[in-house]
């Protein structure tokens, strides 16, 4: 048994973890999370003893696998942990290093704050299969912000502190982010691994089940999120839109109506949903991408 466990892993690879963590930790062990989300403590009680500390951490280290064995990092390491006895000796776990270790009166708004960065530009990301200048394609922008005014009001709910003026603030950064910036969600669909879309993304639907919290947007794209990785690699442009023949079953069909920002109010959901099953269209016959986006509303065909 070691005096610390670190948990690094993706968090949806926790669990293949749990051995290992088992085998670290003794009755003196404390375990750190750091992981992207909000959940972070119940995704390793089931792991632990109820005696075990746990300290989730808040990780803001942007960086970027380029190559094998190269990574980009864009020159700011930052830990945030609760201040507490936990999240201080976690955080002397890091003096005289290149990390920031903060501790904080509120974990809860910080790492709710980081979801709000991380739901929106994670799904868009990774269902274009695109890097952040497909925040200026027509429509794909009000996607975005009906994903983070969904984050807002769950976060709310949830005890996070997030005023208005997130939205704003957000949104200006999502775009004016450098045209080929990418994002982990975006590379472990090019790469053809599972992303976190259960940690990113599911959560705002868990927790706002929980809370009676409407998140339309959210339950639409999540199943698709799902499912990225199940998918062969695709190329990218005009090329994907014709070629391999879907199968002949019925389709459904998701239109989602975005009307102009200014007719809806702060942090409320942007989007009308309406789902309809209906028959494969022939002029589709051979289509073989399953998001289809056209200005606004958006469109997408389930096979």
């Amino acid at each position: 048994p070691t005096d610390w466990v670190i948990i690094c892993t993706k968090a949806h690879q926790t669990a293949s973890a749990a051995q290992a963590i088992c085998a670290a930790t003794g009755p003196h062990t404390k375990v750190a999370v750091l992981q992207n989300g909000v959940e972070h403590a119940e995704r390793v009680t089931p792991f632990l003893t109820p005696q075990t500390p746990v300290v989730p951490a808040m990780v803001d280290i942007p960086a970027l696998r380029t190559a094998p064995g190269q990574v980009d990092w864009r020159g700011r390491a930052i830990l945030a942990v609760q201040d507490n006895a936990e999240g201080r000796d976690f955080a002397a776990l890091f003096t005289g290093t290149f990390v920031t270790p903060e501790t904080t009166p509120d974990l809860t708004t910080r790492m709710w704050r980081k979801l709000c960065l991380n739901a929106p530009s994670g799904a868009v990301l990774a269902l274009t299969r695109r890097p952040m200048a497909v925040f200026h394609r027509p429509g794909v922008a009000d996607i975005a912000e009906a994903i983070l005014k969904e984050c807002i009001m769950v976060g709310r709910a949830e005890g996070a502190d997030l005023p208005n003026s997130i939205v704003a603030e957000q949104m200006a950064a999502f775009l004016a982010a450098r045209p080929d910036d990418s994002n982990s969600m975006l590379e472990d669909v090019r790469a053809g691994q599972e992303c976190e879309w259960d940690a990113r993304n599911a959560v705002i639907v868990r927790k706002g089940l929980k809370h009676g919290i409407p998140t339309p947007v959210s339950a639409t794209l999540v199943p698709l999120l799902s499912a990225l990785h199940l998918a062969p690699t695709l190329p990218i442009g005009p090329e994907r839109q014709f070629g391999r023949s879907m199968p002949p079953t019925q389709r459904l069909l998701v239109m989602i109506s975005v009307p102009p920002v200014s007719e809806t109010p702060p942090c409320q959901p942007a989007f009308s949903v309406k789902l309809l099953t209906v028959n494969k269209p022939p002029e589709i016959e051979t289509a073989q991408s399953t998001l289809f986006m056209v200005m606004s509303p958006l469109i997408i065909l389930v096979p």
